[in-house]
């Protein structure tokens, strides 16, 4: 993965930004032969060997399930890639974009003022952690994920975010602003 994502870095001329989590499917875990009580572990190793391959030749790493021994990675970035992180709800997942990403990629869970403030709480408290890392925490950013489902009629009051009518859809964009958002994808993914 971390060939995959320099060599695509290359070809854009330095412009790839990676956006991980430790995942939700239950299926994709079992199809690895991994547990939920695995993923934290294996993404931490995932940065680690990101921060190996990506720097100088030659690369020597150890980890649990990665060895490299002595061996020229390539391509490199052109820069360091920025990697952003999802999810954020646990304490150690919140500690684990604070001492490490980028940025955060969280999802809008309520719509309206509430989830304004639940969503700058957060991003409060995960820039605040960083910042004792002594992480510069002006060169983080929040990119919201809303997961848009389109409705004919207007979603009732106890609606998701990103989930009803335009306007109710154009209200969440807006909602996702006042928290502080850097940027906002837009994933129509669930809506077929």
């Amino acid at each position: 993965m971390a060939k995959a994502l320099a060599t695509i870095d290359q070809i854009s001329g330095g412009r790839m930004i990676a956006g991980l989590g430790t995942g939700w499917s239950t299926d994709e875990l079992q199809a690895t032969g991994a547990t939920r009580a695995d993923r934290g572990r294996f993404l931490d190793e995932t940065l680690d060997v990101f921060d190996a391959v990506w720097g100088p030749d030659p690369v020597t790493f150890r980890g649990p399930r990665v060895i490299i021994d002595n061996a020229s990675v390539l391509p490199k970035p052109v820069s360091k890639i920025p990697v952003m992180l999802g999810g954020g709800a646990s304490p150690k997942a919140v500690q684990r974009i604070a001492k490490r990403a980028d940025g955060w990629l969280p999802m809008l869970t309520t719509p309206g003022p509430a989830g304004a403030a639940e969503l700058r709480a957060s991003w409060d408290r995960i820039r605040e952690m960083a910042s004792g890392y002594g992480r510069d925490t002006s060169r983080m950013e929040m990119v919201v994920v809303g997961n848009v489902t389109f409705t004919d009629r207007p979603a009732g009051p106890a609606r998701s975010a990103f989930a009803g009518t335009l306007d109710q859809i154009m209200d969440d964009v807006h909602t996702a602003a006042e928290a502080g958002a850097d940027e906002l994808i837009v994933d129509l993914n669930l809506d077929a």
